[in-house]
């Protein structure tokens, strides 16, 4: 079992009952639904930071509709060619369509996950009551180092430091993103001009992870109109979408819609 650490003071966080405590007495309490709250107050940005509760449940919906079905099993698929995984952290596991594909491939696995939306993380850990669960930030992951032989980034941010930091040796990382035409049809709905997504290589250096490989799915699918507001609402196109053109989708039967995705792969000799 991975081990969380304290994220006041980085001690390793051992669980009593039903809360956890390292060796300066910081204390964090289990959550009903069995995740751990790890993002202190003096740490967050907002009073509920991340996705909100209808955000996530927009998410579930339209995730569950199986739209994102042939990615995810994409996905899988490069994962399942890994050899020894063991343990897995998602980061940024939202409500955890994500973690249950890759659990429901790879049953033995012992997966763990965070996310800055408390939101998200209740749903995840109540679905995965095997798994560690905690509510925390990507660029602070709450766990100790060398701990994890695969890790994924979906549609979220991440340090890839501190991916490392917890990563073992001959592990790799997964961070999918969107592609050029990602969701254009979408776009076009919401801009007058919408622009192509840019290159989501990440920029930011890492002595510990190098690039050893990049795929790219892509499709089209057909949303009901009924899911249409959904997606919308999963996506930050939603801020930015007015109401005269959501009411414009809630008025489609349907809509086509182009799937672009990007997956890059990181090593960690």
């Amino acid at each position: 079992m991975t081990k969380f650490r304290c994220p006041l003071c980085q001690q390793a966080l051992e669980l009593t009952l039903q809360s956890y405590q390292c060796s300066n007495k910081h204390c964090f309490d289990l959550a009903k639904e069995g995740y751990v709250n790890l993002l202190p107050v003096q740490k967050k940005k907002s009073k509920l930071p991340g996705d909100s509760a209808s955000m996530i449940q927009a998410r579930r919906r339209f995730l569950d509709h199986g739209y994102y079905g042939g990615f995810a099993k994409t996905l899988c698929d490069l994962i399942d060619q890994q050899d020894s995984i063991n343990t897995l952290l998602d980061i940024g596991c939202g409500e955890g369509y994500y973690t249950s594909q890759i659990k429901q491939r790879l049953p033995a696995v012992d997966v763990s996950g965070i996310d800055i939306s408390k939101a998200g993380v209740r749903l995840c850990s109540k679905k995965h009551a095997s798994g560690q669960f905690a509510v925390a930030s990507a660029y602070e992951l709450p766990f100790i180092d060398d701990q994890f032989d695969c890790a994924v980034s979906i549609f979220s941010p991440i340090s890839l430091a501190e991916a490392a930091r917890v990563m073992r040796h001959d592990s790799r990382l997964y961070v999918c993103g969107p592609g050029p035409n990602h969701l254009r049809a979408l776009a076009s709905i919401v801009y007058d001009t919408p622009k192509v997504h840019e290159d989501s290589e990440l920029r930011e250096p890492s002595s510990l992870l190098h690039l050893s490989a990049t795929h790219r799915y892509e499709n089209s699918i057909s949303v009901s109109g009924a899911h249409l507001l959904d997606l919308l609402q999963m996506t930050p196109y939603y801020w930015h979408c007015s109401d005269e053109n959501k009411a414009k989708l809630s008025e489609l039967d349907s809509l086509a819609i182009e799937l672009d995705f990007s997956i890059r792969v990181y090593s960690k000799p």
